[in-house]
């Protein structure tokens, strides 16, 4: 097997570096700012870099975030409620704890829990949403923490030229509703955008109704020409059922059901950033943004007779310094920057209260010079403190109260060369160095025979050492395609072992993989987009040697057709969605065999007249009955199961 796949690897490398390409594309080339947190053409990133754009956007039927997600090269999606509120994005194989291993953005603002609550997806609304970034097996010394598998970045639109307001209303299956209103206003130096939604949906399943609702907005003002001001804010609020998973015999009598009829929780989550952009004399820039979140959840578990309030405040600081100039007569371009976050978390549930502090200070350094003019070279380099104030008390009083405090220091670095072989094309390798910081619940340990609480000093921050290779080639306008290699060892990799139920470190893991996607315009009307993942996760040492990492499939494959302008205003897509078969969270012994793979065909058609547009969808065609979500314990395995067939449909009038 492993021979073979060199083999197609080898050759799949040869395809996209052979040839000359037919003509060259006309388009603005394409850029991204997550990697190095200023505007960059992709073909100069030494990394594998997607950018899900409006078009792409508009194309799919996806209602949020992790919908739009799930059909991208190396990524897996676990959605337990299939509504996008608690749903694991999984970048590069890490299984059940991929979200503390994929670093989330919004505007280059981090947004990852400092506990197991995870992302929430659902915080930014789809309507909102100007691109997506994704940054593959990168991001540590630009970001830090959390970014072992890549960095996943949300950028939300910015206020057009002009006036223009638009509204719109979409319903679909489940009772789904949702309505939508935006407006965006300029003159001279003020830009202005404000928007406000609502959707409403029972859910597929018993007890798996969603409420949502989002407003916000943003504010640009040019006070200069070299100085920018900058101000968002938004507003979050939903409700949501929590029906629980199945074991097998629930599930072949009813799929729909809920285990839990009458669990429900509800989030409150809010937002203000203001920044500034100030260019400078010679190519130098500043830039910093100043941030806040205030994130309340409250949750009432009655099949536990259980009940949580949690309160995160979190603020950030992240000034940053850019000068672009020539070196040695060549292009060069250095960063230095600084990011300082501080939360706190306060919570309190049936059982016990806790206030915990997380204060964190990175630096970095990033530089990047063309060594000739069809070769970049990129180093950089990050040092990270961070401290813990923990203090929690049973409210049961069988435990001891805990009163502490922990810090650690980390670094990250990376090391890059690319390779401009063409106008549009280029090939690069890189290798680099991150880290992840245990979640704070990951952090405490419960002793009931000692009768006492305490801080898990046993737990050790996780690193990682990755290497990759990758070829970008454009064969003219007609074809663009894109190979990666990757391997990424992992040490102390942090898990939960379920036979001793403890967070521990597994002495030794490793993820490796090809990622492969291309773009194919067949003919005007026709086109083509697909990509296919292979990733191996896999546990090196003792005590899972030679197991597959949980949750990780070892193939994953996606097939967009598009056909456009066949009649004037119309657009009509197929999508093909293949997930290869996996083991079940926490069943890193292997124990209980793979669950089957899936496919599922997706299908969209979409129609605009002058300032109306119109949009009919159905989604899982073939009505294929698959799970995104298996969990195994000591009883066996427990499934969250995904929606049958169903549709949406829309109505957008832009003013």
């Amino acid at each position: 097997m492993k021979k073979h796949l060199l083999a197609c690897l080898t050759f799949a490398l040869l395809l996209l570096s052979a040839g000359t390409p037919l003509a060259q594309p006309t388009e603005m080339e394409a850029v991204v700012v997550t990697a190095t947190r200023t505007e960059q053409a992709i073909k100069t990133v030494p990394a594998n870099v997607t950018v899900i754009d409006q078009e792409a956007i508009a194309n799919s039927n996806a209602q949020n975030v992790v919908e739009l997600l799930r059909s991208q090269e190396g990524i897996v999606v676990r959605d337990l409620l299939g509504n996008g509120k608690t749903a694991n994005v999984d970048l590069r194989g890490f299984g059940e704890t991929s979200a503390a291993n994929t670093l989330v953005l919004v505007d280059g603002r981090r947004v990852n829990a400092i506990d197991l609550s995870g992302t929430d997806w659902l915080q930014i609304p789809l309507n909102q949403i100007e691109r997506i970034e994704i940054i593959r097996g990168t991001g540590g010394v630009l970001y830090g923490d959390n970014a072992t598998g890549g960095v996943i970045n949300i950028l939300t639109k910015v206020p057009a030229g002009g006036l223009h307001a638009s509204a719109g209303i979409e319903v679909g299956s489940y009772d789904f509703n949702k309505e939508k209103v935006s407006l965006s206003a300029s003159q001279e130096s003020l830009a202005v955008s404000l928007y406000a939604s609502r959707s409403d949906t029972d859910g597929y399943r018993d007890n798996n109704d969603l409420l949502a609702k989002d407003v916000g907005g943003k504010f640009s003002y040019f006070a200069t020409d070299a100085l920018t001001l900058r101000l968002s804010g938004t507003y979050h609020y939903d409700i949501y059922g929590m029906p629980g998973a199945l074991n097998a015999g629930e599930l072949a009598l009813n799929r729909r059901a809920a285990k839990n009829p009458d669990d429900e929780a509800e989030t409150h989550d809010r937002y203000l950033q203001a920044g500034l952009d100030f260019e400078r004399a010679h190519g130098s820039q500043v830039s910093a943004d100043v941030s806040f979140r205030d994130r309340d959840t409250d949750a009432n578990v009655v099949s536990w007779a259980f009940k949580a309030s949690s309160s995160v405040k979190t603020w950030g600081f992240t000034p940053r310094y850019t000068l672009e100039t020539d070196l040695f007569g060549y292009p060069h371009k250095f960063i230095a920057g600084a990011d300082l976050y501080r939360s706190q978390l306060e919570n309190v549930s049936s059982y016990s209260l806790a206030d915990i502090d997380k204060d964190s200070l990175g630096l970095y350094l990033q530089d990047e010079i063309y060594l000739r003019p069809d070769f970049i070279l990129s180093a950089g380099v990050r040092q990270e403190w961070t401290a813990y104030d923990f203090a929690q008390e049973d409210l049961g009083g069988a435990l001891a109260s805990l009163d502490d405090t922990a810090s650690e220091r980390n670094h990250a670095w990376s090391l890059g060369l690319t390779y401009l072989y063409s106008d549009h094309s280029s090939a690069f390798v890189r290798t680099n160095k991150s880290f992840r910081l245990p979640l704070v619940d990951e952090m405490i340990q419960y002793d009931y025979m000692a009768g006492s609480i305490s801080l898990n000093s046993a737990l050790q921050p996780q690193t990682s050492l990755q290497f990759e290779a990758g070829i970008r080639h454009h064969f003219g306008e007609a074809f663009e395609g894109r190979v990666t290699l990757f391997q990424a060892d992992i040490k102390n990799e942090i898990f939960y072992n379920p036979i001793d139920y403890s967070n521990q470190n597994h002495p030794e893991t490793r993820r490796r993989g090809l990622e492969f996607g291309a773009d194919l315009k067949l003919a005007r009307h026709i086109s083509l987009t697909g990509n296919y993942s292979y990733t191996e996760a896999t546990f090196e040492k003792a005590p899972f040697a030679g197991n597959d990492v949980p949750a990780v499939p070892r193939h994953k494959a996606n097939i967009t057709a598009k056909l456009t302008d066949i009649i004037p205003g119309t657009i009509l897509s197929t999508t093909y969605n293949y997930m290869g078969s996996i083991y079940a969270i926490s069943d890193q012994a292997n124990l209980y065999g793979k669950t089957n793979s899936f496919h599922t065909l997706d299908a969209k058609a979409s129609y605009r007249w002058q300032s109306l547009k119109a949009f009919f969808g159905v989604n899982n065609i073939t009505n294929t009955k698959y799970h995104q979500h298996v969990v195994s314990n000591f009883a066996g395995l427990n499934y969250y199961p995904a929606a049958e067939r169903n549709w949406v449909a829309g109505l957008e009038y832009d003013f």
